[in-house]
């Protein structure tokens, strides 16, 4: 049975986002995952299904016809006009609810579900009533952001809720092939256990520190989690989540099996 710490902390963290690198899955497959995943022992760690607006119907196309998938969509350079597409389109096909809008253009308007904007100024998404979102990594080892990085976005954003995206689909940071292919470049990668930690801390000294520690100085229990000499109790955890929306992952079973292993 898994620890309540850790049912808490994932509960929900992992939007599948499988069309995307390293995975780079066609939507077929994709689709089939996300609804396998539903399915599994896992689902309770599941969140959205990620996917481009102009792909909705491919999406619509390759989905079985009992699935039901709560929707991270991503916006083009359009993001006004494809929010209410994509809404549109989600209310007549009925299988499909836009759960949350994610965009690098900001939209003219407050658009009508809540929407992360990625920008390298976290504080312009808030001031213009959206929610930031950071992106911990990718393929190559330049699209990793440095821990100071992390602690200054996390600390500029306040309470703030955010979203995650990339280089998550470790718990713990640690040095990881990048890719899938054979041979892949390697590299240190955050873990979202780190990152966990940090969001709870709030001194950007120790922010660092959480975000690079080893995944030794983690445990979890039945009614906290801790880091080295700091326990977070399960309110302090869930008030991390009310923040930390989730993270986008190319894989599920990475992230989950992962952490498994840690706890045995």
């Amino acid at each position: 049975m898994m620890l309540a710490s850790a049912r808490v902390l994932l509960e929900g963290l992992i939007d599948y986002a499988g069309l995307y690198p390293p995975a780079c899955l066609d939507m077929s497959a994709t689709v089939q995952n996300y609804a396998d995943y539903r399915q599994s022992e896992w689902s309770w760690a599941l969140g959205r299904l990620v996917v481009p607006a102009p792909r909705l119907k491919e999406l619509a196309a390759n989905a079985p016809p009992d699935v039901r998938c709560p929707l991270a969509v991503l916006l083009g350079e359009n993001p006004d006009e494809e929010a209410q597409k994509a809404l549109a389109f989600c209310e007549h096909d009925g299988r499909f609810t836009v759960d949350c809008f994610e965009t690098k253009t900001l939209p003219t308007d407050i658009l009508p579900r809540p929407t992360y904007f990625e920008t390298p100024n976290p504080t312009d998404a808030i001031e213009q009533g959206f929610y930031p979102k950071i992106r911990m990594g990718g393929i190559t080892p330049d699209l990793i952001p440095h821990p100071q990085n992390v602690a200054r976005f996390l600390m500029s954003i306040g309470a703030s809720p955010f979203k995650a995206t990339a280089g998550l689909h470790h718990p713990f940071c640690d040095e990881h092939p990048l890719t899938y292919e054979p041979n892949p470049p390697r590299s240190w990668m955050h873990g979202y256990v780190n990152l966990a930690v940090a969001v709870m801390l709030s001194d950007e000294a120790e922010m660092i520190e959480a975000l690079t520690a080893d995944r030794s100085d983690f445990q979890f229990h039945e009614d906290k989690m801790s880091w080295r000499d700091r326990a977070f109790d399960l309110e302090t955890i869930r008030a991390l989540r009310r923040r930390w929306t989730s993270f986008g992952s190319c894989s599920f079973t990475e992230p989950t099996l992962e952490l498994l292993e840690h706890l045995k």
